[in-house]
């Protein structure tokens, strides 16, 4: 007998079963990225969070990939206030829909009480992996600027139906965006998509088939594919150097897989001891929305149920000369615009604004004691 052990046969491509092995194996494995000594965040609480941001994406990509259908499409919501990945936002609202290049789709709608709608259109790998880029971007000051106004968007490749979106051979997902300043009270926007034929009617769209092995692997791999990509990405990587805890970037566009071109962004880490609170100072430029929220170090917002974790525009509390200073910690400092760590004494601060009409100003960071 040779004393080399043997190696298993290759996985054929419409193997259900070997695609189903191959998402539990990568499961199992991915425990490495979160829960291991020595990657940069060796408390307990980041490691106990990776475990929920791992089931987190294994929970979207079921949904998105396995149960997404680019040619019977539908609206998915993203993000939940207990389900989230990939930097969410408190006052957002999120839905995917996947979409195929070579179809046609009109969106139909109606505008609600949300101060932006946008609907991004992405290219990438057809394989559940991340976005890779913007194709187009189109929001609500382009086709319903208000409350209760209706509208309608096609989708298509084909020049002839006048896409108010032109999709490229890559496309693969659109995302709608809504921002709110006050989510509970606020009604959304409503709106649906649809396939569409070569005239801009409604198209005949067959039931699904009954599954077969090749088209559950090939949907259990995407699923894979979305956990691997976004795990890739978070937890994000700790800082070399003390020093840079505790800062805030110059604001700058926002990029990266599935992100808008319609928002800037500046963002950093924050790391406190008890009784320590991040002061923060800066000046906004006129925007549809802006905010600054926190998240653990998986692009997760803390649990705004029952914390206030972030902050928006109307609900801040300006200085007299028209800046703002605003404090992060886990302790109410007795100022009006504290945002709440939810007891977490390390994670990431993150600024967003929305159609701004210029760029925010540089923000300083200063810890200061609590009372």
């Amino acid at each position: 007998m040779s004393g080399d052990a043997a190696q298993p046969p290759p996985i054929p491509p419409d193997d259900a079963s070997g695609a189903y092995r191959e998402l539990l194996g990568l499961l199992a494995d991915l425990e490495a990225s979160f829960d291991r000594p020595g990657r940069g965040w060796d408390d307990e609480v980041t490691r106990a969070e990776g475990y929920v941001h791992l089931l987190d994406l294994l929970a979207t990509g079921l949904e998105f990939f396995l149960h997404g259908d680019a040619d019977r499409p539908a609206f998915i919501r993203m993000i939940t206030p207990v389900r989230k990945f990939g930097g969410d936002n408190t006052d957002s609202l999120y839905h995917l829909a996947l979409l195929n290049p070579t179809r046609s789709y009109r969106i139909t709608g109606r505008r609600g009480d949300e101060c932006y709608l946008g609907f991004c259109v992405y290219g990438g790998r057809a394989d559940g992996s991340p976005a890779e880029r913007v194709v187009e971007n189109v929001n609500h000051t382009a086709f319903a600027p208000g409350p209760g106004d209706s509208f309608e968007l096609i989708l298509s490749a084909r020049p002839e139906l006048e896409p108010a979106i032109e999709l490229a051979p890559d496309t693969i997902s659109v995302i709608a965006r809504q921002y709110f300043f006050d989510p509970a009270t606020e009604r959304p926007a409503s709106f649906t998509i649809e396939v569409v034929d070569g005239r801009g009617e409604p198209a005949p769209v067959a039931p699904p088939p009954p599954l077969s092995f090749a088209a559950v692997a090939d949907r259990l791999r995407a699923v894979a594919n979305h956990v691997r990509g976004w795990t890739g990405l978070a937890p994000l990587p700790a800082p070399d150097s003390p020093d840079a805890f505790n800062t805030i970037c110059e604001p700058h566009q926002a990029a990266g897989p599935w992100s808008t071109p319609d928002n800037l962004h500046a963002y950093g880490f924050y790391r406190l001891e008890p009784g320590q609170v991040l002061e923060l100072r800066g000046r906004s430029p006129e925007s549809v929305w802006w905010g600054v929220q926190v998240w653990n170090q998986y692009m997760q917002s803390y649990d705004a149920r029952y914390h206030r974790v972030s902050l928006n525009a109307r609900q801040i509390t300006l200085e007299p000369d028209g800046s703002w200073r605003i404090f992060v910690g886990p302790d109410d400092p007795g100022e009006p615009n504290w945002v709440d760590t939810a007891g977490h004494l390390t994670g990431f601060v993150y600024f967003r604004w929305q159609l701004a009409d210029g760029s925010p100003s540089p923000i300083s960071a200063a810890v200061r004691r609590v009372g």
